[in-house]
Parts: structure tokens; C-alpha cells; sequence
């Protein structure tokens, strides 16, 4: 069923019973309640919906607060959380669309990091080559390495790349993409 035509259902988010709760279309609100301090003081605070963050990778997150500490938390995790519960070791959290931002409970699942990857590669949305925050080399120096024919370990001083890098684009077990 199109998510337009379901009802937003809330669930607590799990360690934070009494103040914050998760919708299966990913909205996050926080729940009024009283927060008692330590040095006898009380504050009141009123239930609102919280605005997300977005993170350098496109992502929602959201920081919740308990015991006068503040946590840093993916919004899909917490849909996944609440709505099919903890994880596996193995399993991390998936966008079956590859919209990083559609955290609306039909849209993610619990996968392996191999199906999370071959996802991203049929999304599109898989970072490699120059694109990769990682990256230290452009696509030109690649081509470059695998044109040398020099010694690897003159060629990985050439780039301050490791001897083991040099051997693995020349073999086109690292970008092997182009």
C-alpha cells in the first residue's frame, strides 16, 4: 500500500521509553514529561516533533538526550528499532529505494553489508573512484600508475601510496571501475 494512504503510527524508541517516540514514516517527537535535576530544580518540557539533522552522506540523524547526556542517532535505525527491533551482529541498516532521507518504515530492512552494497550499486548511489570521500587519487593518476612500467615501489613513493595499492589498481582489483 502507498505510504500516502497509511495511518502514522508512533512507537517509544527503545531505551527511551518516557521521552521520545518514532513514527513508521520516520518523523521523531520527543514526549512532555519532567526532567528532574540534580540539584532539586525541575523543567518542564513540552512535547514537540523534532526537525532532523542531515549528515555529510545525505542521511537524517537526530540527537536524543537521557541522563544529561546527549546521543547522535540515524533516524532509520530508530524506525528499524522500533518498528522490527534490534539487529543482528551482521546486519546493518538498508534503504530499499537508496533515498537516504525516505526512513518511512515499508522502505527499510535489516541486511547484510553485502546485500546493503549491491543495493547501492543498483541505486546508483555506491561512492567509488574520485567520488569516494576517501579518495586521494583522481581518475588521470590511475591511469598514469597503470601506464608506468617502473618498479611499484618507485611508483607508490611517486603518489605516497602504498607499494600494496599500486599492486592492486595494476591488477584492477582497486578501480576497477575505469
Amino acid at each position: 500500500m502507498p505510504h500516502h494512504f497509511t495511518q502514522e503510527l508512533w512507537r517509544d524508541i527503545p531505551g527511551y521509553e518516557d521521552a521520545y517516540q518514532v513514527s513508521n514514516f520516520g518523523h521523531i517527537a520527543s514526549l512532555a514529561r519532567l526532567v528532574y535535576h540534580k540539584d532539586g530544580r525541575i523543567r518542564k518540557f513540552p512535547g514537540k516533533t523534532i526537525q532532523p539533522l542531515i549528515d555529510k552522506k545525505g542521511y537524517e540523524y537526530v540527537n536524543l538526550y537521557t541522563d544529561g547526556r546527549q546521543r547522535h542517532y540515524a533516524i532509520h535505525r530508530l524506525v528499524l528499532m522500533a518498528w522490527l527491533g534490534e539487529p543482528q551482529p551482521w546486519q546493518e541498516a538498508c534503504h530499499n529505494d537508496g533515498n537516504p532521507r525516505n526512513n518511512h518504515k515499508d522502505n527499510l530492512r535489516w541486511d547484510t553489508r553485502k546485500n546493503n552494497h549491491a543495493d547501492k550499486k543498483r541505486h546508483g548511489t555506491h561512492r567509488q573512484g574520485e567520488s569516494h570521500h576517501n579518495s586521494r587519487l583522481k581518475e588521470f593518476q590511475i591511469r598514469s600508475i597503470r601506464a608506468d612500467t617502473r618498479p611499484c615501489k618507485i611508483i607508490a613513493k611517486d603518489f605516497s601510496i602504498s607499494f600494496q595499492y599500486v599492486c592492486r589498481i595494476k591488477l584492477r582489483q582497486a578501480w576497477d571501475h575505469i
